[in-house]
Formats: structure tokens, sequence, C-alpha cells
């Protein structure tokens, strides 16, 4: 079974699960329903209501008389994830939009049939999900977020604090084994001269008892890469030590918020879910899940905070400082 995902597509995005408003038949066609997995919540519904509104943008739901059925799953639990799936199965729908990398592997252990398309966090093909990016082959296609940009991030964090040499990572379960995160951090030792400590929290509580200890007090630098815990508790992170000494965070809200900066994917709300949208149509319109490439981010974007460099008496480079795409003058305003 391939790790999961720390964070679910949608909920970066933010979304929902339910029936969205079915469209009236078109010339007497038959009904193509899309099933979209994902947790409950307000959130997820507002993605599947944009999900929808895409379809109609591209002409998909005029097409194919498609409609979106929610299909709520605990996606922390796999045998919920494997009820949900199996219900959703029970409705023939044309498509299951798959909102991380567990539901789209178990989707995969029990349909060979239906096609899948997914949003993910990790790299599908390390996790299992397909062969090739390019010809991902059998039922799945879709998109990922995964970008081996954590290294780049190593780096940028040592240029913003060369004088550095403690560097702690929070890190969570899946992250320092199953993704590689180990490996990444004894190569950023030998490259950038750095010791890397790794703290475990995906909790707000793990975080408190993780940083309440001497190794943590004497951390110089901090590196917080794609985990659950950033997604689920951003403030957290951002009302602890961390965010008080030079940081690299995996997304900008934390440079907004008064973090140091951070090096991420630059894929919006609308553009992920276009995605979503523009994948289902190519599916409908007959194109086999096997043959359509999965998708990869295209841009990133490197953000710093002036102020919170001056709060903590680090002097960004100048080119560094120059190289940014986002620059924030002030404490997050």
């Amino acid at each position: 079974m391939p790790v999961r995902d720390a964070i679910r597509i949608t909920c970066l995005l933010a979304g929902a699960l339910a029936l969205a408003p079915a469209r009236p038949a078109s010339h007497g066609e038959p009904v193509r329903l899309i099933a979209y997995v994902d947790a409950a919540g307000e959130r997820v519904q507002r993605s599947i209501d944009t999900f929808a509104a895409q379809l109609d943008r591209m002409g998909v739901t005029s097409r194919h008389n498609v409609t979106v059925r929610r299909v709520t799953a605990n996606l922390y639990d796999d045998e919920d994830i494997r009820r949900g799936i199996r219900e959703a199965l029970r409705s023939g729908p044309a498509i299951i939009i798959a909102t991380n990398s567990s539901v789209a592997a178990i989707a995969k252990e029990i349909t060979h049939d239906v096609p899948v398309v997914f949003g993910s966090w990790q790299d599908p093909v390390m996790l299992g999900l397909v062969p090739s990016l390019a010809r991902p082959g059998g039922n799945l296609t879709g998109f990922t977020l995964f970008a081996p940009i954590d290294e780049k991030r190593l780096e940028l964090l040592r240029i913003a604090a060369p004088r550095a040499k403690r560097v702690g990572v929070v890190v969570d379960r899946w992250w320092l084994g199953d993704l590689g995160g180990q490996a990444l951090l004894d190569r950023a030792a030998r490259r950038f001269g750095i010791e890397a400590h790794a703290f475990h929290a995906e909790t707000a509580a793990q975080l408190r008892r993780a940083l309440d200890t001497p190794a943590a007090r004497s951390m110089d630098a901090w590196f917080v890469p794609n985990t659950a815990l950033p997604f689920e508790d951003p403030a957290a992170l951002l009302a602890s030590e961390i965010a008080r000494k030079p940081a690299m965070f995996p997304t900008g809200n934390f440079v907004d918020g008064g973090g140091l900066m951070a090096y991420e994917p630059v894929v919006s709300l609308d553009e992920a879910l276009a995605l979503f949208a523009k994948l289902s149509g190519l599916v409908l319109d007959g194109m086999s899940p096997a043959d359509i490439p999965v998708e990869r981010p295209k841009a990133f974007r490197l953000s710093v905070n002036a102020a919170a460099a001056r709060r903590m008496g680090t002097q960004l480079p100048a080119a560094l400082v120059k190289r940014a795409d986002r620059v924030l003058p002030g404490d997050g305003h």
C-alpha cells in the first residue's frame, strides 16, 4: 500500500462531498456520474461546487450530461476509504476523483475498470500509483503537486542564514522514511555542512512537546517540509519558536503570517480544480487514462519577509531578495 499523502489536494485548495446539483438530461442522454471522494466539510463542498462549475465552463457537462456526487470518507482510515469507494462503485460512476494518493491507491486496488483521476502531494511514480508520468498505464491518471524541491529549499535557507549549523526539521511519520526525507537530510548535511535534527510532530500538542526540549532550543534555524502539520495547523507553527528563527516553510501563507521564507509550487485553487475538470473531460471524451500524462507543477515562487528578517537580526543577502518573487516589507501585511 503506497504511503499516504500528508494532506489532501482539495483541502489545500479548500473543498467537500455531497451531491452537487444534478444537471438536467441533455438530448435524452443518460447522466454520467463523477464520484468525488474526500472528507466531509464545508470547504470540500465549496471545492466540489467549483469543480462542477469548471466542468460547465469547459463544456464537459453539456457534452456528457455530467453530475458530480460526493462520497464522504475518513481519509486517515483505509477501511473507511474502501467503504466509500465501494459505495461509489455501486452507483456505476464514469470516473472516480481521488483527492489524495491513499484514495487513489485504494481505488486502484478495488477497480481496474473505472477511470480514476487523482491529485497527489507526493511522487505518484514512487508511490506506485503509475509506472510513468508520461504514460501512466492502467486506469489512473491525474496531477501531482510533487516537485523534488526540498533540497532547493534547504539551499535557500542556507543562503539566508549562512551561519546556521544546527537545523531542526519538522517531520511526520511519512516524510522521514517513506518519502525519502532521511536521504535528503544526509545529502544536505554533506552538501551544505549542516547538522539536521528531525523533530516528529503531526499535531500542535506533539509540536509543543518536541520544542520543549534542550535539543530544539539549540537549533539555529528550521526547515518545515510539506507534511501534515503545516496544512492542518499552520497557526501552531507560526505561534512557536520556529517562526522566531530563520525558517524555510512550505507555502507562502507562512510568510504572510510572519515567517521568514517559503519556496513552493504555484497552483491556485481554481487551477487545481480546473485540472480535475480538464482530465475528467479527456476521459469522458474517450481517452484512456493510460495515455493521459500526469500533470506536474510548472511554476514556483520564492517569498521572503524582510520585516521578519530584521526582527531575527538576519541580514538577507541582496541577491536572495532580488530573486524573490514576493518580498513582504512589513510584518506579514
